[in-house]
């Protein structure tokens, strides 16, 4: 992913709070920058509170990480513009899920920007396992690039990868170039003959990391994405 930023948007509420603690690690992983969108999703929006409120959250997310660098913004915008528009230097968005009524608007805002986003896009949920834990990746036809993007991901973060399909076969020539690149990474694969959903949320239990592509033709989320972004246990990372 290089030495682009991660982009964050936040707007206080427990959700983004909790997606906000996720990027500061990935930030620090990846020795790149953060970028904190604040957007004010309240009823009757306040430009002074919401300075205060993105204010708190930069200063956290400095005093978790000191080595990460930390920069905030207000954005005058609608949540799927105003995150659209910091994307241009980005190699990573990262939102939270849609949590309570009156704070589902940034979660919402993620899964529109996922349908054809050139940037891939966290949907952080769920409980933060172990680090050691594996990252999942659905690996059926047409997701070469969620393939190549939790191989990177395990790689990076040092911990087993198991991938998931329908065909037995294809899934071992799908993997063979990644294994090649990634010696280090070990895979496990799961081979199933139904759809792969039930078996994709029921490994996201004990996951750090959900990997999926798109899964249409037309660029737009298909089923399975759309499926584990409502229902997975741990982070969904959809592939660009």
């Amino acid at each position: 992913m290089g030495m682009r930023d991660i982009v964050i948007g936040v707007d206080g509420c427990a959700p983004s709070w909790d997606a906000l603690y996720w990027a500061v690690r990935e930030a620090q992983r990846r020795r790149c920058r953060l970028r904190l969108v604040f957007v004010d999703t309240a009823a009757s929006p306040d430009p002074a509170q919401a300075s205060r409120k993105l204010a708190h959250m930069v200063t956290d997310a400095r005093q978790l990480e000191p080595s990460v660098r930390v920069t905030g913004m207000l954005a005058d915008a609608e949540p799927v513009a105003a995150l659209r528009a910091a994307l241009s230097l980005a190699a990573l968005l990262v939102v939270g899920d849609e949590g309570e009524p009156g704070c589902t608007a940034l979660g919402r805002a993620g899964r529109a920007i996922a349908d054809d986003s050139a940037v891939p896009v966290v949907v952080v949920r769920g409980q933060q396992p172990p680090e050691h834990s594996p990252v999942v990746v659905e690996a059926s036809a047409g997701t070469q690039s969620a393939v190549g993007l939790a191989f990177e991901e395990a790689g990076m973060r040092g911990c087993p990868l198991i991938a998931v399909s329908s065909a037995g076969a294809a899934l071992d020539e799908s993997l063979a170039p990644w294994r090649d690149k990634f010696p280090r990474v070990p895979v496990r694969t799961t081979t199933i003959e139904a759809e792969p959903t039930p078996a994709l949320l029921a490994l996201s239990r004990r996951a750090q990391l959900l990997v999926v592509g798109h899964g249409d033709d037309e660029g737009l989320l298909g089923p399975v994405p759309r499926t584990v972004l409502d229902r997975a246990h741990c982070p969904v990372l959809i592939s660009a």
